[in-house]
């Protein structure tokens, strides 16, 4: 049988339950991978607009319960989405100029990315409902 269609939750109707299994018992994470895998997942959410209510990590899977603040990252300031921007890729990252064409050439951005990374909440909402 198919799995159903993934839909968007609004952060108005509730939250996401994560997890990850790993098949035959293999183990996914020791002890060293457990903490990197938390340090990346707080880098992550706070970057990219994700509230984590509770995870529970295990040695061959994990669930986590997050809900995706939308409105928050729609009425972001340029400040706050280049601020998360540095969070993600790191403080000396410059957040993207513009985009390239299907001939390879950077097409710079008008706005200096402002719209295109503050899109980018909608484009990954359309992400997870395919």
């Amino acid at each position: 049988m198919a799995r159903a269609k993934r839909r968007w939750i609004s952060q108005d109707i509730g939250s996401f339950h994560i997890i990850s299994r790993v098949a035959g018992g293999e183990l996914l994470f020791n002890d060293g991978d457990k903490e990197c895998f938390l340090k990346l997942l707080e880098r992550l959410t706070v970057g990219f607009f994700v509230e984590i209510h509770a995870f529970c990590i295990m040695s061959n899977h994990f669930h986590i319960l997050a809900t995706g603040l939308e409105k928050e990252a729609r009425i972001a300031s340029k400040e706050e989405l280049f601020r998360r921007y540095c969070l993600i890729y790191g403080q000396d990252s410059d957040p993207p100029a513009g985009t390239y064409d299907s001939s390879g050439h950077l097409v710079p951005d008008a706005d200096e990315g402002v719209e295109r990374i503050a899109d980018g909440w909608d484009q990954y909402r359309v992400l997870c409902r395919s």
